[in-house]
């Protein structure tokens, strides 16, 4: 196998990967948007509100301050959760195998061919990788890599004609 073969990658868009999917581009998304700021200013007004619902023994405060931290850190990922998990149900790849083709020109997925210097970024994570192309997220799975060999590769490809080196 020469250095400039593809690397392929398959994997079975299942419920598993959707779930790891989920939650690594909620995780992006959250962690690198302004909406973030917002709610860190939701969350410090709804503290203030739960201190004077105290003092003031005012109980109608108290439980919407404590309604909307609830939401805020957990209730707002399970909606969304169950959402994405209600579309996967009538997704048309719901367990279809996903092939992928990684080489020196780009990421190409059933013809269709981004180039390296058009991806914005491509996140390590424990299980895959989160590929970043604008406002797009895709999530690839370690599991889809036939060995540490080609994620190595794949992240070469990438690597060789980022900006940055």
């Amino acid at each position: 196998m020469s250095e400039t073969s593809p690397v392929i990658i398959k994997f079975r868009w299942n419920k598993d990967i959707l779930l790891n999917s989920f939650n690594a581009i909620y995780d992006d998304e959250y962690k690198n948007s302004p909406r973030r700021l917002v709610g860190w200013l939701l969350i410090a007004l709804s503290q203030y509100g739960v201190v004077a619902a105290l003092k003031k023994n005012a109980f109608a405060i108290l439980i919407f301050s404590t309604i909307m931290l609830i939401y805020w850190y957990y209730g707002k990922k399970l909606i969304a959760k169950k959402r994405a998990l209600k579309n996967f149900e009538k997704d048309p790849l719901k367990d279809h195998e996903i092939v992928l083709k990684a080489s020196e020109n780009g990421l190409e997925i059933d013809n269709k061919l981004w180039r390296w210097d058009d991806i914005d970024s491509i996140d390590v994570l424990e299980n895959g990788f989160l590929v970043i192309l604008g406002s797009k997220h895709y999530f690839i799975p370690a599991s889809g890599f036939q060995s540490f060999e080609d994620k190595s590769r794949f992240k070469s490809f990438f690597k060789s004609t980022s900006p940055t080196n």
